[in-house]
Formats: structure tokens, C-alpha cells, sequence
């Protein structure tokens, strides 16, 4: 986990709660959001030029809940 994450972060610091609240504030906050969000601080480190950008969100779906 230290080689993905950071130093001091250990494998038992992940649980199916964790996970599964982590998956949650995800699909509330959107994952069209995050993935830019992502993608243009990449674009900020890396120092890419960019002419234009363009989010081919065919591949994402959204589950409904039912009441």
C-alpha cells in the first residue's frame, strides 16, 4: 500500500466499510467531476499543452436507485 498510496498508509487501514463509504462519495460527487478534476491537474504537473479538451463519457452510466 506504501508504494501506491504514500508512506504510513498500511493494507489494514482498508475494510469493505471504508471501501464501500469511499465508492458512495464518489458516485455522490460525480465521476464525470472527478475524472476532469484528475485529467486537468495531470495537465497542470505534467505541463501539457492542451488546444482542446474533449470527455467522451459514452463508457460512464449511472445507476438509479429505486424507491
Amino acid at each position: 500500500m506504501e508504494h501506491l498510496i504514500c508512506q504510513g498508509v498500511k493494507t489494514e487501514y482498508f475494510n469493505d466499510y471504508k471501501l464501500g463509504r469511499a465508492l458512495d462519495q464518489l458516485y455522490r460527487r460525480g465521476l464525470n467531476q472527478i475524472f476532469m478534476s484528475v485529467v486537468l491537474e495531470a495537465v497542470k504537473i505534467y505541463q501539457l499543452e492542451t488546444i482542446t479538451v474533449h470527455l467522451d463519457s459514452t463508457s460512464f452510466t449511472e445507476l438509479q436507485q429505486n424507491p
